[in-house]
């Protein structure tokens, strides 16, 4: 969740929500249409925020190497 694709990915470091929000709002070039406040409103969006939020950051990819 959040590794980009039809749009940025979102982590490893969480963008301000000013930022997402004109993402969200404008879609991208790249096939991710946007979404208006009759399809998500500044509430629910504002919800999804919070919840990216609260998730732990990704582990370190240098620990995850093979050596």
């Amino acid at each position: 969740m959040g590794q980009g694709g039809a749009g940025p990915a979102l982590v490893p470091r969480l963008h301000p929500f000013a930022v997402i929000e004109t993402f969200v709002r404008q879609g991208t070039a790249v096939g991710m249409p946007p979404y208006t406040r009759a399809v998500l409103t500044d509430a629910e969006l504002a919800n999804i925020y919070a919840y990216l939020q609260s998730l732990p950051p990704p582990p370190d990819p240098e620990l995850l190497k093979v050596k």
